[in-house]
C-alpha cells in the first residue's frame, strides 16, 4: 500500500508500511523535502508558524477544496491523496513572488520573517474561500484571516493592512504607511494566477479504504470495516494498542500523547456517514468527524443555531477548527476533563450523543448523560451529535438562545475562563420565564455542567431584581471551581455575572458590543538629506522570509560531532544551589562538559527599564490618588526643565535643543484631542454602569549607549558591494541601513544614480573570525553602530577612489571607475572600527503616548481602544523601519503590562509555559485606533546623521494603556462604593502587572452584580 501525496506540485509517494504513523506533516516538510518555510514554534497548534494549505479532491462533486492546518499536529498519514501547498508554492525568488509576498514586504509587515510564511498561507486560504463560495473578500474578513497567527515583532498593524489591501471595500488611502502609496489602487488577488493547489495526477487515483491487518495505520471506508478492525484489536487488547485518528489536534494539549508508541493507528476521516451532516424536520445530525469549520458553516445555514455558530468561531484558530472533529472535541471534554466550549453550548443547546460501543451496540444518550458517564472505552467512540430544533411550549412565549465566555482574546485561541450557554423561553410582555436551560463549563470543573436548581427557581417566576438576586446568589453557591484551580473567585463571578447579563439584557438589550474594526494612522517624516539615507525603503529580504526562503538556524544542516546545549534544571524552587552532580556520580553517555556561571561571566539579575518604569508610573498614580489631583497634572508638573535634565542625565542630555519631551508633551495633547476625549470619558463613565473608560497621557525618557562596532566594505571586479558589520540582522532592519548608510556614502562620489549604486551592494552575514571585534546586539544602538563603522569603511574608500575620478576627462560610471581601480591595484577593501569614545556614549531618547481603553465591569476585559505614539526619532535613517520598531516594540510592552502573566505552582515551577497558557498579543488584543507620528527633531551632531535609536524606547510607552485600565477601574470602584453606601475617597489601590481580566475584575468588584440590584432594591423600596 503506498501513501501518495503531493507537495507544491511535486509528486511524492511512500510505502504505507516503511512510514511511522507518528510522524508529522512538518516532520517530512522539514527533514525529508527542500521547503523549510514551515516552522517549528511551539508544536501545539498555537503560533501559526507551520500553517500550510491542504487541499483535497472530491470525485463526486468535482470540485476542490483548500483549508489550512497546523502541520506540527497533523499526521502525514491523513494526507493520502492530498495536496500540500507551502509558501514557497505560492512564490519564490526564482519563479516570481506572489503577491501576498510582495504586500507583506511593501506593507513593512515583515521584521524577523519567522512567522511570515504561515501568515502568508492563513491569508491565501481566506482570499481561496471568498473566490469559491463567489463572495467579496472584505475587511472584516480581512481582519479574522491571521487572527490565529503570532507575531511577536510588527504590532500587527501593517500585517492587518496587508491583508485589508486585498479587501473589496478598502480604499488604498485607508491603509497603512506602504511602498505603494503613489498607487490609486493595487491588483486584486486572482486564485486562477499561477498557483497550482491541486495537481492533475491526484485526481486519477483512486482512494481505497487501507487494513491489510498488518499495517500500522489503516483507513476504513465504513462504520462496518470500523467495527471489524477495533473488535480484531480489542480481542488482542493485551498487545495491541489502539489511536482513534481525526485531526490529531489533541496532542497540542496533551503533549504526553506525542510520546506514546501505539500499535494501530485507525483513521476515522475516511467514513463518509461520519463526515456528513444532516438536516431533518427534527433538528441537524452531524457526522463525528465532520470538521469543526464545516459545522460552522452547516449552522449559519440554520438561523436558529446561528449563535451557535458564531461561538464556535471563537473555538481555537482556523487552521485548528479546518481539521479538528466536533467529536473528538467532545471525547476529550468526557474522557481528559479538556475545558470546552462545544460541550457547553451543545449542553444548552438540548444535545444528543449517538454512541457505538463493541460491546452494547449503538444507544444514544444525551449530551449531559454523556459527560456525566465513567470515561469512553477506548473501543467505543462517538457516531454523531445531534442537535434538536427548539420548541415553544407556551403559545406567547419567545425563545432566547445566548452563548458567553470570558477569554484574554476575543477572537478565540484562547480557553476560556468559564463559558456559558443560555436557552430560555420567556414571554417578553409580561417577563415570565417558561423555563430554561443554563450550562456552564470550563470553570474549573471535571465537565460542562446544567445549573438545575436555578433553572427550577427560576422557571415559572415573573422576572424582577429580587428574583434576579436570589438565582445570582443561588448561582454562586453552585458554580465552585475545584481546589487547585487558578482565579477560583473570579471564575465563580463570571457566571453570576453572565447569567445576569442575559436576563438584564431582556429589559435592556444592547450589552453585546461588536469589537470595533481596527484603524490607524502614521505620520513619517521623509528627509532627503543624505539620500538615500532616511528613504522609507522596504526591509531587504522580506519577500524572501515572506515566501520562507529566508535561512534560519534550524534551516541550516547541523555538522557532523554538533554540540547541543541543554539548561540543568533545580530540583528545587527558589534555592541556593551548593553543587551540581549527576546519579551515580557518572557523566551520562553523550554529555561532554557542563557549563556554570564560573564559565559564563554575567551581570546582576536587576530592575529592567520596563519594571522602573512601571514602579514610577505608580508613584505619580498614588500621589495623584492621595491629592485632589488628575494624574496627568502630576505628571506634568514633574516633567524635567532641561537643567534639571542635564543634572540628572550631565552628558547624556545632549544640547538644550534636543531636549524635545516638553514639546512633544503639549503637542500630543493637541494632536490627540487629550482635553476633549478627557470629558467625553467622564460623560460615558456618568451614563454608563457596566462599562468604564480611562484614558492617560504617559511620558518617556529613556538612555541608550553606543558601542564600539566593526566593520568592512569591499568592492568586487563588477562593481558589486559586500558589506560586513558586526551587528546581526535580527529583523530589525539593520542590514536594511546599513546598505543606505553604504549607498549614500559610496554615491558621493556622484558615480551614476543612487538607486543604481544601491542595486549593487550586498550584506552578507559576518562571523568572529570575519569581525574579531564583533559586539553584542542589542541595546536599541547597534543598527546606527554599524552604520557608523560602514561610513567610515566607505569614507576610506572614497579617498582611494577619488584621484582616479580626478584623472578621468569628464563623467565616469561606478563600473568603469572600479574597473580602472582593479586594473591600479586599488585596494578596494576597507575595514574599520566605529568607536564613540570622542562623542558622549549615552544619549536620552524621548517619547509620549495617549491611550484609552474600556473596561467591562463583568469580565474584567479591557479593550484598547485607541493609541496616540508622538516618538522623536531624529533623523531616521528608514522611518520605515523605524516605524515598525515603534510599533512593535509598544504592542510587546502592551503583553507586559496587561496579558502576559508569570505564574508558578505551589512548587515554584512555571505552569505558563505554553501558548495555551502564556498569551501574548494578538491582532483582537492590539489598540483599536493605532496612531503613530515620528517627529523629526532636526540635527542632533553628535548622532550618526542625526538619527536615534527605535527599538526598545517605544516599549515604555505601553504603561498608558496600563494607566488607562487604572483610570477605568477608578470609576468603576467609585460606583461600587456609591451603592454600597460606603462614605470617602478610598480610592488608592494598586494594580499589579500584568492587569488580567482576573486582576481588573477582582479590582472592579467581584459582587458588583450582587450590590447593584441590592442597590437597585433599596432605591426602589424608597421610591
Amino acid at each position: 500500500m503506498s501513501l501518495v501525496f503531493a507537495i507544491n506540485g511535486q509528486r511524492f509517494e511512500l510505502e504505507l508500511s516503511s512510514v511511522d504513523p507518528s510522524t508529522t506533516l512538518l516532520e517530512f516538510l522539514r527533514y525529508q523535502t527542500p521547503f523549510k518555510s514551515v516552522k517549528l514554534s511551539c508544536g501545539e497548534g498555537g503560533c501559526g508558524a507551520c500553517v500550510v494549505l491542504l487541499s483535497k479532491y472530491d470525485p463526486i462533486l468535482k470540485n476542490v477544496e483548500g483549508f489550512t492546518v497546523s502541520s506540527c499536529l497533523t499526521l502525514l498519514c491523513s494526507v493520502n491523496h492530498c495536496s500540500i501547498t507551502t509558501s514557497e508554492g505560492l512564490g519564490n525568488s526564482r519563479d516570481g513572488f506572489h503577491s501576498i509576498h510582495n504586500r507583506f514586504s511593501g506593507f513593512h509587515a515583515s521584521q524577523c520573517g519567522f512567522c511570515t510564511p504561515g501568515m502568508s498561507v492563513s491569508l491565501f486560504s481566506a482570499l481561496l474561500d471568498s473566490t469559491s463560495s463567489s463572495s467579496e473578500f472584505t475587511v472584516v474578513e480581512a481582519e479574522k484571516a491571521v487572527s490565529g497567527n503570532l507575531c511577536r515583532c510588527t504590532g500587527y498593524r501593517p500585517i492587518i493592512d496587508a491583508c485589508k489591501s486585498f479587501a473589496s471595500d478598502v480604499d488604498i488611502e485607508d491603509l497603512g504607511f506602504n511602498s505603494f502609496c503613489k498607487k490609486t489602487s493595487l491588483p486584486r488577488f486572482d486564485s486562477e494566477k499561477r498557483v497550482c493547489t491541486f495537481p492533475e495526477f491526484l485526481k486519477d487515483d483512486e482512494i481505497k479504504s487501507t487494513d491489510s491487518g498488518t499495517l500500522k495505520w489503516c483507513s476504513p471506508g465504513s462504520v462496518e470495516e470500523l467495527q471489524i478492525i477495533l473488535g480484531a484489536c480489542k480481542a488482542n487488547s493485551d498487545v495491541v494498542s489502539v489511536k482513534l485518528v481525526a485531526g490529531n489536534t489533541s496532542t497540542g494539549y496533551y503533549k504526553d500523547e506525542k510520546e506514546r508508541n501505539y500499535d494501530r493507528y485507525v483513521d476515522l476521516t475516511r467514513i463518509a456517514e461520519m463526515r456528513e451532516i444532516r438536516e431533518s424536520h427534527n433538528g441537524v445530525e452531524i457526522g463525528a468527524v465532520a470538521t469543526i469549520s464545516k459545522v460552522i458553516a452547516a449552522l449559519k445555514e440554520i438561523h436558529m443555531f446561528g449563535k451557535l455558530a458564531a461561538h464556535m468561531e471563537k473555538i481555537a484558530a482556523r487552521f485548528i477548527r479546518n481539521f479538528a472533529s466536533i467529536g473528538g472535541n467532545l471525547v476529550m471534554a468526557q474522557r481528559k476533563h479538556f475545558p470546552s466550549d462545544m460541550a457547553t453550548i451543545l449542553l444548552a443547546a438540548g444535545a444528543s450523543v449517538n454512541i457505538m460501543s463493541l460491546s452494547r451496540g449503538l444507544e444514544k444518550v444525551t449530551l449531559e448523560q454523556f459527560l456525566q458517564g465513567p470515561p469512553l472505552d477506548v473501543y467505543d467512540l462517538v457516531l454523531s451529535i445531534e442537535i434538536p430544533f427548539w420548541h415553544h411550549e407556551a403559545s406567547s412565549g419567545d425563545l432566547v438562545f445566548e452563548t458567553y465566555r470570558a477569554a484574554p482574546r476575543p477572537l478565540g485561541s484562547a480557553l476560556a475562563y468559564l463559558n456559558a450557554a443560555f436557552l430560555a423561553e420567556v414571554n417578553l410582555d409580561t417577563k415570565e420565564i417558561v423555563n430554561c436551560r443554563l450550562a456552564f463549563g470550563a470553570y474549573g470543573t471535571k465537565h460542562a455542567i446544567r445549573c438545575k436548581e436555578v433553572e427550577e427557581f427560576l422557571s415559572g417566576k415573573l422576572l424582577t431584581d429580587n428574583v434576579l438576586y436570589e438565582a445570582i446568589t443561588l448561582l454562586g453557591k453552585i458554580v465552585k471551581p475545584q481546589e487547585g484551580t487558578s482565579n477560583p473567585a473570579y471564575r465563580s463571578s463570571l457566571a453570576q455575572g453572565f447569567l445576569f447579563n442575559f436576563f438584564h439584557s431582556l429589559e435592556k438589550p444592547g450589552h453585546h458590543l461588536d469589537q470595533p474594526m481596527l484603524s490607524s494612522s502614521q505620520h513619517v517624516p521623509i528627509d532627503k538629506e543624505f539620500y538615500p539615507v532616511g528613504d522609507p525603503a522596504t526591509k531587504s529580504g522580506a519577500s524572501l522570509q515572506a515566501s520562507g526562503e529566508a535561512v534560519y538556524v534550524d534551516d541550516i544542516p547541523a555538522p557532523t560531532n554538533c554540540l547541543y546545549g541543554a539548561f540543568i534544571y533545580s530540583t528545587k524552587p527558589s534555592a541556593k544551589i551548593k553543587g551540581i552532580r549527576f546519579k551515580d556520580n557518572s557523566v551520562p553517555d553523550g554529555v561532554v562538559a557542563v557549563i556554570s556561571c564560573e564559565d559564563v561571566p554575567k551581570s546582576g539579575k536587576n530592575v529592567g527599564d520596563v519594571q522602573g518604569t512601571y514602579i514610577a508610573e505608580a508613584i505619580i498614580e498614588n500621589v495623584a490618588s492621595s491629592l485632589p489631583l488628575e494624574a496627568d497634572t502630576i505628571r506634568n508638573i514633574n516633567l524635567h526643565t532641561y537643567e534639571s535634565l542635564a543634572l540628572f542625565y550631565k552628558d547624556a542630555a545632549g544640547e538644550p535643543h534636543e531636549y524635545t519631551l516638553s514639546s512633544m508633551w503639549d503637542k500630543l495633547a493637541v494632536s490627540s484631542n487629550f482635553e476633549e476625549r478627557v470629558s467625553i470619558v467622564r460623560v460615558f463613565n456618568e451614563f454608563n454602569i457596566w462599562r468604564k473608560r480611562g484614558i492617560s497621557r504617559v511620558p518617556i525618557i529613556y538612555p541608550v549607549s553606543m558601542f564600539a562596532t566593526p566593520g568592512r566594505v569591499s568592492v568586487l571586479s563588477d562593481g558589486t558591494i559586500v558589506v560586513e558589520v558586526g551587528g546581526i540582522e535580527l529583523g530589525q532592519g539593520l542590514w536594511t541601513k546599513v546598505k543606505q548608510m553604504t549607498s549614500y556614502a559610496l554615491g558621493l562620489l556622484k558615480c551614476g544614480a543612487t538607486e543604481e549604486l544601491l542595486d549593487k551592494i550586498r550584506v552578507v552575514q559576518s562571523d568572529t573570525l570575519s569581525m574579531v571585534q564583533g559586539n553584542f546586539t542589542g541595546g536599541s544602538t547597534t543598527s546606527e553602530g554599524s552604520c557608523a563603522a560602514v561610513r567610515l569603511c566607505c569614507e576610506t574608500l572614497v579617498k582611494r577612489l577619488k584621484p582616479l575620478m580626478e584623472k578621468s576627462d569628464g563623467p565616469i560610471s561606478w563600473n568603469k571607475l572600479i574597473s580602472q581601480a582593479y586594473a591600479q591595484s586599488v585596494n578596494l577593501s576597507a575595514s574599520d572600527l566605529y568607536t564613540p569614545e570622542e562623542k558622549p556614549t549615552k544619549y536620552l531618547n524621548y517619547g509620549v503616548a495617549v491611550s484609552e481603553v474600556e473596561v467591562d465591569l463583568l469580565t474584567g476585559h479591557t479593550t484598547v481602544l485607541q493609541t496616540d505614539i508622538l516618538y522623536d526619532s531624529g533623523k531616521s535613517l528608514n522611518p520605515a523601519v523605524d516605524l515598525g520598531q515603534i510599533e512593535g516594540a509598544f504592542v510587546q510592552g502592551l503583553g507586559f503590562f496587561m496579558l502576559e502573566e508569570y505564574i508558578t505552582d505551589s512548587e515554584g515551577l512555571l505552569v505558563t509555559h505554553s501558548t495555551w497558557t502564556y498569551k501574548i498579543p494578538t491582532v483582537d488584543t492590539i489598540p483599536r485606533q493605532f496612531n503613530v507620528e515620528m517627529l523629526n527633531s532636526g540635527r542632533h551632531e553628535m548622532r550618526v546623521l542625526s538619527s536615534k535609536a527605535s527599538g526598545e524606547p517605544p516599549l515604555l510607552l505601553a504603561a498608558s494603556v496600563h494607566c488607562a485600565t487604572r483610570e477605568a477601574i477608578k470609576e468603576a470602584r467609585k460606583q461600587l462604593r456609591m451603592w454600597k453606601g460606603e462614605d470617602g475617597p478610598r480610592l488608592m489601590f494598586q494594580l499589579p502587572v500584568p492587569a488580567s481580566m482576573p486582576v481588573v475584575k477582582e479590582l472592579c468588584g467581584l459582587d458588583i452584580v450582587e450590590s447593584y440590584l441590592e442597590w437597585k432594591s433599596l432605591v426602589n423600596s424608597s421610591l
